[in-house]
């Protein structure tokens, strides 16, 4: 099932992001609204970034579905979200054997992003 399944099924699909090394992660996401209330059906993508347009929401008409997945996927797959690529460096580190992994301890985080770094190189 791919994401443009997903939200003609209902779901919704979140990501953690983050632009800057000192701010909170917060959560990317996408998702679908049925209508209701007065409203009409769409697609809204959320992102804390100016990217995006005012306060990092946007929404779809329901036939602009690919516009929307793509647009979430271009800003969530980037290497400007400090997340993209952390979750699976980080594991790749602790089946390594690096058990005890503390992102607060600067000789850790330094660890987890230079394989960050690598697997987005790699991969974009």
């Amino acid at each position: 099932m791919d994401i443009k399944e997903i939200l003609l099924s209902g779901g919704s699909i979140s990501f953690s992001y983050k632009e800057k090394p000192k701010e909170w992660v917060g959560t990317a996401k996408i998702y679908s609204f049925s209508g209701g209330w007065g409203l009409k059906p769409h697609i809204s993508v959320e992102v804390g970034t100016v990217d995006l347009a005012p306060r990092g929401k946007k929404d779809y008409d329901y036939n602009q579905i690919d516009e929307a997945v793509s647009t979430f996927k271009s800003l969530v797959f980037r290497k400007k979200n400090l997340c993209h690529k952390m979750h699976e460096s980080m594991i790749e580190l602790y089946n390594s054997g690096e058990t005890d992994l503390d992102l607060d301890d600067e000789k850790d985080l330094k660890k987890v992003r230079k394989l960050q770094k690598e697997k987005q190189n790699d991969k974009n």
